[in-house]
């Protein structure tokens, strides 16, 4: 449904925002593994990838299952990614790429340059 909504939209400058998320895993769930999980640590999770049209208040419909095993880095993937949100924006124009810094790999850098698109990214904050 969310892809219809997508396609009303004629040409627009949007603004990206990218995260991934800890979803907790109880049991045997396949996928799952033992990573970062600042709720329950040691409990098994997956980490998926999330991006965000801020303009409209909608998350992308990413069509492959992006649920990755909770041991995976922010950045694991993330040019896959990215090329399939691309492709289900169609003519929505991405002026702004606002993320934090764990999704910045030299790939994934490298894959925005090729886009032509700002990015800004959000630095590690030590306490």
């Amino acid at each position: 449904m969310t892809n219809e909504i997508l396609g009303l939209y004629g040409p627009m400058k949007v603004r990206l925002d990218l995260d991934s998320t800890v979803i907790e895993r109880y049991g045997e769930q396949e996928g799952s593994r033992r990573g970062y999980n600042p709720s329950k640590p040691g409990r098994s999770s997956q980490h998926p990838l999330i991006a965000f049209i801020a303009e409209l208040k909608v998350v992308v419909p990413t069509c492959r299952d992006w649920l990755r095993p909770g041991n995976t880095s922010s950045s694991n993937n993330m040019a896959n990614f990215l090329e399939e949100t691309f492709s289900l924006l169609g003519r929505m124009e991405v002026g702004l790429i606002r993320a934090d810094n764990g999704f910045f790999s030299e790939k994934c850098l490298s894959s925005l340059r090729r886009r032509d698109c700002h990015i800004r990214a959000v630095p590690k904050i030590q306490i």
